[in-house]
């Protein structure tokens, strides 16, 4: 009896980490692959991107960051942007930004993997809505089980006209 309400509760934890999903089958669960946990990294980190926490989780200690401009930071570079700008009371008049990951590629290497995406940014200006496209290629490791960003590469994709 012991046994099941520690396989339970084991269960209980993987889903709420985000580590097991539904089959689709009946009462069952089955393990994340790779690609389900990344993207699913991937979406919780953009709708929290505001929050120091998020990039906590987000970004490996030893991160390399190269942003659209080519700037590279470090994580702790990072955090004090984020920490900094998450102290700041909310202007009514700053437009509010959200974003969304499209063309989700995945390659699997074990304890590493690499992934590209479009990221999308949406926006406003002047009450008018704004949209900028990046590609983001991101190199994940496996670090006490969890997976943390160890080098990123963001590029700006300019409008043709």
């Amino acid at each position: 009896m012991k046994l099941r309400v520690v396989i339970v509760l084991l269960l209980l934890v993987a889903v709420a980490f985000g580590q097991v999903k539904p089959t689709g089958k009946g009462p069952g669960l089955r393990v994340k692959n790779t690609k389900e946990r990344l993207e699913s990294t991937i979406r919780d980190f953009l709708a929290g991107v505001n929050t120091p926490a998020a990039h906590d989780r987000f970004w490996s200690d030893d991160l390399i960051y190269t942003g659209s401009t080519g700037v590279v930071r470090t994580k702790a570079e990072i955090m004090k942007n984020v920490a900094e700008a998450a102290k700041k009371p909310a202007d009514s008049k700053e437009s509010k930004s959200t974003y969304d990951a499209e063309d989700i590629v995945v390659h699997d290497y074990g304890d590493f993997a690499v992934v590209n995406f479009r990221l999308i940014h949406h926006t406003e200006q002047d009450g008018k809505p704004i949209t900028a496209n990046y590609r983001n290629t991101g190199t994940f490791r496996k670090i006490k089980g969890e997976w943390k960003v160890i080098a990123w590469q963001a590029t700006k994709i300019e409008e043709r006209k």
